[in-house]
């Protein structure tokens, strides 16, 4: 029969009790990424009732709350809503207005990602484009199933 020394058993226990506390927090870490989605703007003016729809939850939005991606923004009856993106743009919504951010990323590193895809579903904005619609205007969309444009300011 061979003799096991008593260190060597506490070391195998002891590592063998750390595996489930390292496997929650693979698991923890991982919940959490897929769940919080990035931060790309923040409220000005929110007069009114407004709103973002974030995972299926309202949400109601002061000055300062946080915008993210793939909310979705309303605004109620007598309300607005300004919102300035981490580009430096800003979106002003009227009342009864719902307006999706279906796809942002701005990245101030060259060569970084710059995206921008909004649609109104309904309602009105205004809109002042920051730096995506200024450095790579196929980058920078709205869609909306009907519209009345102006376009005022140069290139």
């Amino acid at each position: 029969m061979k003799k096991i020394g008593m260190k060597k058993i506490i070391m195998k226990t002891t590592f063998i009790s750390y595996i489930p506390i390292a496997a929650l927090l693979i698991f923890l870490s991982i919940s959490a990424t897929s769940t919080y989605a990035a931060v790309v703007g923040r409220v000005l003016v929110s007069a009114g009732d407004s709103f973002a729809i974030r995972n299926g939850q309202e949400v109601r939005l002061r000055h300062g709350s946080q915008i993210e991606d793939q909310d979705t923004l309303r605004t109620g009856t007598a309300s607005t809503l300004q919102v300035r993106f981490t580009d430096q743009s800003i979106v002003a919504l009227r009342e009864k207005s719902t307006f999706k951010l279906e796809q942002y990323a701005y990245s101030k590193e060259t060569g970084g990602v710059q995206t921008a895809i909004f649609n109104l579903i309904k309602g009105g904005f205004r809109t002042i484009t920051g730096l995506i619609g200024k450095s790579n205007q196929k980058s920078y969309s709205v869609k909306t199933a009907a519209a009345t444009i102006g376009i005022r300011g140069t290139t």
